[in-house]
């Protein structure tokens, strides 16, 4: 072997090697963040820290404070960081309680997450914070403070910010808004709202949007991204139900649909286009009386209100006079009561109650 080649391969060796402990101190160094940064963490990437007779002390700790017991979940356990947080007053730990089937419900939810965000949340309320006319409430994910605006004094506003809290983590702005804002939304409509199935206030064409999603890849997939925070997980079931390969693309021109509303931008027939397009092609394979056809003709239809000159306007109306479909997607109780889609008109009274009056006249304030 020549001179020349054994020195570059001294040199190569070299290289290698050093390589090697540069790799180590790195993972030396990550380890030692994810120590601190778990420490005082329950949960340790999922998996629950404490022994079994820690669990039930900490169980009991929330049943007297709940004034019930505790589903034996560790889900559950994720509200013993409310406990520990000082920041809270007592009307705020009720209402983060009442979120205990949405997250018992969801395999997906990243309890290390929640359980930080809980632990540290805090909450303020500031009429004079100006985060836009239209907004009522704000979550900061990277202060990890909720800011409710005004004088709102509702409880839907507060479980909206506190889903965001519970569900964000550092990648909280990688989802596009519509699907962010849209899941968010629905999840608090079906949980906790008078009428699960209509989107009185804020985000009508992002909740559209997202069960047009749910009936084309599944509900599961789409509350799987949503937890995650991960798009590619709906990008790569779009592309393989919908028989395409762009949809990156499909997603970014439902989502400029309504960031173009909310920046009051006009919007055109073409861009409404783009988007139903792709579907109108999946939605050929169906009967023409079915209900999965109905579903989505309607939702198609609340889209092209978007270019309407007052949308919410238009929204309101079109409840009004058309109706909605009664279709749970996420939650347990209302998949048992509702089992099958149907047709409700929107005076009638499915949840043996008054129905809710719409309150908006132009466009209600929102939570963001």
């Amino acid at each position: 072997m020549s001179t020349n080649k054994k020195r570059i391969l001294k040199e190569i060796k070299t290289t290698l090697k050093m390589y090697g402990y540069v790799l180590f101190i790195a993972g030396f160094i990550v380890k030692g963040v994810d120590i601190y940064r778990y420490k005082d963490n329950i949960y340790y990437h999922k998996e629950l820290k404490l022994s079994n007779e820690e669990l039930n002390e900490l169980e009991n700790k929330i049943s007297n404070e709940i004034g019930q017991d505790v589903n034996d979940s560790d889900n559950t356990i994720v509200f013993g960081a409310v406990l520990e947080n000082d920041n809270l007053n007592c009307y705020e730990k009720e209402t983060i309680y009442q979120l205990s089937d949405l997250l018992n419900e969801n395999e997906y939810l990243d309890k290390t997450e929640a359980y930080d965000g809980l632990r540290k949340l805090d909450i303020a309320y500031d009429e004079k914070a100006d985060y836009g006319k239209d907004v009522l409430g704000v979550y900061d994910d990277y202060e990890n403070k909720i800011t409710i605006i005004e004088d709102n004094t509702s409880k839907e506003t507060l479980l909206h910010e506190l889903i965001h809290c519970t569900y964000s983590d550092d990648n909280y702005h990688k989802l596009p808004k519509f699907i962010n804002e849209g899941m968010t939304e629905l999840l608090t409509n079906e949980y906790f709202s008078e009428n699960a199935f209509i989107e009185e206030k804020s985000y009508p064409y992002e909740i559209t949007m997202v069960k047009m999603l749910c009936e084309v890849i599944g509900e599961d997939k789409v509350l799987e991204a949503y937890s995650k925070e991960d798009i590619s997980i709906i990008e790569d079931e779009l592309n393989k139900v919908l028989e395409i390969d762009n949809a990156d693309e499909l997603l970014e021109n439902m989502n400029n649909l309504t960031a173009s509303l909310e920046e009051n931008k006009e919007i055109s027939n073409e861009d409404i286009e783009n988007v139903t397009n792709i579907f109108d092609k999946y939605y050929e394979k169906y009967d023409k009386n079915s209900i999965e056809l109905e579903m989505y003709l309607y939702n198609k239809q609340v889209l092209k209100l978007l270019k309407t000159e007052c949308p919410y306007l238009s929204y309101e109306y079109l409840l009004i006079t058309n109706g909605y479909y009664v279709k749970p997607y996420f939650s347990e109780k209302l998949k048992s009561k509702y089992k099958t889609p149907f047709h409700a008109e929107f005076y009638q009274n499915i949840e043996g109650k008054n129905n809710t009056k719409i309150y908006c006249k132009n466009k209600e304030k929102e939570s963001i």
